[in-house]
């Protein structure tokens, strides 16, 4: 697998975390489901908002995992947190996914660097974000920023990346202007939304907290990096906050599951019997 993509993390069910994120998952959109058709909405309609109730809590998961990847119960938490936020607003899936690959370029947990096909992915899912959603230009583009960044950070990727970083930064511009959502344009919270908003800023103060990994890559066994870590928290925080300041309340709603993943950073828990797998 390996040979062929550097950020690709398949989910293993031997591994409890792993069989939660499926669980989690299918339960999520289930509630997703019932919750929308008791409310009126059709049936495909109410199918839908499943898929995106599920797909929040598990995106909330995967970012967790990068995130704090020596603790399994931040990802335990961020998932049920997002699914819950999907009350306050429709999370945008592509603009979730976007951080995830960018949180996984920088945390570098395969220990593997971006391969080719991995830069096409990563430019594609940057410019569906922001051709599907509001807030989805800026954080397409820090997608896009993460395989700049990454050159610049120890055990640096080929020039190659930075390469490919800087053309999902155009990738994302371009379908931003296409879509008339290339300017901010910040609209008014609802209460659920301050809500989500105050939680996601105080996950934001993970950026804070010491980085020091005792978890190593997937394929290599070499230790991460804190210097990795740290900067994959803070493109993290600075996708949850540009998001808000780009599109205001929808904005917030669009990113809820990153700002799940970092809120579940900060709760403070015992680490002793957590497992890292």
């Amino acid at each position: 697998m390996y040979e062929r993509t550097g950020i690709g993390r398949p989910i293993d069910p031997s591994y409890p975390s792993n069989r939660y994120a499926v669980a989690v998952t299918v339960v999520a959109g289930a509630v997703g489901s019932v919750t929308a058709f008791v409310r009126g909405e059709g049936v495909l309609e109410s199918l839908g908002w499943g898929v995106v109730t599920g797909g929040a809590a598990f995106l909330a998961w995967a970012i967790g995992r990068e995130v704090d990847p020596d603790r399994a119960s931040t990802a335990a938490l961020a998932a049920p947190l997002a699914a819950a936020a999907v009350a306050a607003g429709r999370p945008s899936l592509w603009s979730a996914a976007a951080v995830l690959l960018a949180a996984r370029v920088l945390v570098r947990s395969t220990g593997i660097a971006p391969r080719p096909a991995d830069l096409v992915v990563l430019a594609a899912v940057a410019g569906a974000a922001a051709a599907t959603s509001e807030a989805g230009v800026p954080v397409g583009m820090l997608a896009g920023a993460a395989l700049v960044a990454d050159r610049m950070l120890p055990r640096s990727a080929p020039s190659t990346v930075a390469a490919a970083g800087f053309a999902a930064l155009g990738v994302a511009a371009v379908a931003g202007a296409v879509q008339g959502s290339l300017v901010p344009d910040p609209v008014s919270f609802t209460a659920g939304q301050v809500a989500v908003v105050a939680l996601a800023a105080a996950g934001c103060l993970a950026v804070l907290l010491p980085s020091r990994p005792n978890s190593v890559g997937d394929a290599t066994g070499e230790p991460l990096l804190g210097t990795r870590l740290r900067a994959a928290r803070i493109v993290t925080a600075a996708a949850v906050v540009t998001a808000a300041a780009w599109a205001g309340g929808p904005g917030v709603a669009a990113l809820a599951p990153a700002g799940a993943a970092l809120l579940g950073v900060v709760v403070p828990r015992p680490r002793r019997g957590d497992p890292v797998t």
